[in-house]
């Protein structure tokens, strides 16, 4: 074995070599390059003062997005809330603040959202 060693310890020595080679070019190559990136270019002229607005191409871009439609919500129609269906949901949810019931589903509480308009609250559980 230890003569086989012997033999080709110079391979050894040259991988270890081009591997420092490699090693040495990557970081030569990366300094290079940092130092040749040009400098962005500043301007002189004084900044204005007006709120920047949305541009035109902002809205194409939604325009795109909307036209595609993935969701289809743009070519929903707009269903009109009637007063007394939320007031009678509402009742049959539950007041606000009124003690929750015991369950017997096997879940826990993560966290909830609690919004202006009943419609908006959510809260988020998982099974345990």
């Amino acid at each position: 074995m230890e003569a086989i060693v012997k033999k080709y310890f110079w391979t050894v020595n040259l991988v270890f070599l081009a591997l420092g080679a490699w090693l040495l070019a990557g970081t030569v190559n990366v300094v290079v390059a940092h130092k040749l990136q040009p400098l962005p270019a500043i301007s002189k002229e004084k900044p204005s003062n007006k709120s920047h607005s949305r541009g035109k191409g902002n809205n194409d871009n939604n325009r795109v997005i909307v036209d595609r439609n993935y969701f289809g919500s743009a070519t929903a129609i707009p269903v009109e809330e009637n007063p007394e269906e939320n007031q009678e949901q509402q009742l049959a949810m539950g007041a606000a603040g009124e003690e929750g019931q015991p369950s017997d589903l096997r879940a826990s509480l993560v966290g909830t959202v609690v919004a202006s308009s009943p419609r908006w609250s959510m809260a988020m559980i998982t099974d345990l």
